[in-house]
């Protein structure tokens, strides 16, 4: 599965070079929109599982997981074939990339915090 990145009409392009170019600037009604969906998919997501494990007692959580994803696959596809948005492919750079940046393991030399509240 590749990242994704929407793609704008006008065609314009980030202007900061760290930012590789590839990602284009949205007006700030179409990231309030972005934000607003994101968060209504959220809830009905967060209200679908609580209806299904509570109201249904279905006892498979992971084969509702399975079945969320296959639909979240199958949108993301049928979008990117009508050109929603665009999808890329992820390559070994790019893999070597988060594998980096991922939380490295706690040094057992360092010291632990302190609680700031004791008995």
């Amino acid at each position: 599965m590749g990242a994704l990145s929407s793609s704008s009409s006008s065609g314009r392009r980030a202007e900061n070079p760290k930012m590789s170019g590839l990602i284009p600037k949205h007006t700030v009604l179409e990231q309030l929109l972005a934000c607003v969906a994101y968060g209504g998919v959220s809830i009905s997501i967060t209200l679908f599982n609580k209806a299904v494990f509570s109201i249904y007692h279905f006892k498979y959580p992971n084969l509702v997981m399975l079945g969320q994803m296959l639909v979240t696959l199958t949108l993301i596809k049928v979008a990117s074939a009508y050109e929603i948005f665009e999808v890329s492919r992820i390559s070994r750079s790019g893999l070597r990339k988060v594998r980096s940046r991922r939380a490295r393991p706690r040094d057992p030399r360092r010291k632990k915090a302190t609680p700031l509240v004791t008995d």
